[in-house]
């Protein structure tokens, strides 16, 4: 069992309304931020929500910036009731699903970058990007960056269950690098 002390600090979420949606009425909320010229959606954001959830002029919405699933879907939904309450959108209902989660950790001891990055699994050019790349076979879409200070952090996942498996599973993957 690993003793890493893992931190879920993002999950992406996405969902549709299934219907346009007017970003122009959108900015007239008070939660809302909105300029075109800069960005394509309309950010949402108020005291009742963990993150901020960007809403797309086809209806699709997507919230960053919670630490869990259950935080994305609330943030979602609150949004959906939000432009429904002020008869922007038909009333809907929505099936919010996870695109990714971020996850940091730190290891006790500095790893050998160089000594990892002899192992075939591993992508490591200090001159381009100062961390260690791995994708742990068993979790073929997540990339983890491994930095020599002994910080981790784990992308990818489409769940934070799976999290603390992927950072074990790294953590015998640096571990076992070093010796070998």
């Amino acid at each position: 069992m690993s003793d890493l002390k893992v931190e879920i600090v993002n999950v992406v979420a996405t969902a549709s309304l299934n219907q346009k949606v007017n970003l122009d009425a959108v900015a007239e909320l008070e939660q809302a931020f909105y300029h075109l010229e800069v960005y394509h959606c309309a950010y949402i954001k108020d005291k009742d929500m963990k993150g901020k959830v960007s809403v797309f002029a086809s209806g699709k919405m997507i919230s960053l910036g919670t630490k869990s699933e259950k935080e994305a879907s609330k943030d979602l939904n609150h949004v959906t009731k939000l432009l429904a309450d002020t008869k922007i959108i038909k009333p809907t209902k929505i099936h919010p699903g996870v695109q990714n989660v971020v996850a940091v950790a730190t290891l006790k001891a500095h790893p050998d970058l160089e000594r990892i990055a002899e192992t075939a699994d591993v992508i490591y050019e200090p001159e381009q990007f100062p961390a260690a790349i791995y994708r742990p076979p068993r979790f073929p879409k997540v990339t983890t960056l491994i930095f020599s200070s002994g910080k981790l952090i784990i992308a990818g996942t489409s769940s934070t269950k799976i999290v603390g498996e992927v950072a074990e599973e790294l953590e015998n993957f640096i571990k076992t690098s070093e010796v070998s």
